[in-house]
Parts: structure tokens; sequence; C-alpha cells
């Protein structure tokens, strides 16, 4: 993808990702946002997550670029995982449109 990058910091330890700012607004509101509006981070171009899981991120990163839900979700297979993970989209106001894949 070509486009500016931006970056993020992912877990307690700080995994970094350049990533296409295009991508994540796209897909997010919560990005977009962030990247784009009047914060800290639209003007650094960088966001720290720092309490998320690196595993979780992924999952999500994995959504946006494929457009699918990643085989660990349906292997490891529990409601309560799917459920996690609705959450942890939803944090990112992409909980609808993650849900409607699994």
């Amino acid at each position: 993808m070509s486009g500016p990058k931006v970056d993020v910091i992912v877990g307690k330890d700080k995994k970094h990702y350049s990533l296409p700012k295009d991508l994540l607004c796209y897909h997010s509101r919560y990005f977009d946002r962030c990247f784009n509006g009047g914060f800290k981070e639209a003007e650094e171009q960088k966001l720290e997550l720092l309490e998320d899981s690196v595993e979780d991120f992924e999952i999500l990163l994995e959504f946006m670029l494929q457009g699918s839900v990643p085989d660990v979700i349906h292997t490891r297979g529990t409601v309560a995982t799917c459920m996690d993970m609705i959450a942890y989209a939803d944090k990112f106001a992409m909980g609808e449109a993650f849900c409607e894949l699994l």
C-alpha cells in the first residue's frame, strides 16, 4: 500500500508497527480520529496501545488487510474467545464488521 505511514506501538514490550494510515482510517473511526483529529497522535502520527495484546492487535490487523478473520479465532473456537475479539474490535469502532465475519 502506498501513502503515508503511521507508527503504532503495541503491548508491554512495545512492538512497533509502521502501517498505512489510509488502511487504519478506512476501517476505523477510532484510528481516523486519532490520526486526523486534534490529538497528540495526529501531530506525531504515532499511537501507543501499551495495554493491548500484540496477538489481538495482529488479528485485527489481519482482518483489515485480508478482510477475513484469522484461522486462530476458529481454532480456539470458544464463544468467550469470539466475544473477547468482538469487544476488542469494538474498542476501535470495528466490532460490528468483525462480528459479521465470525
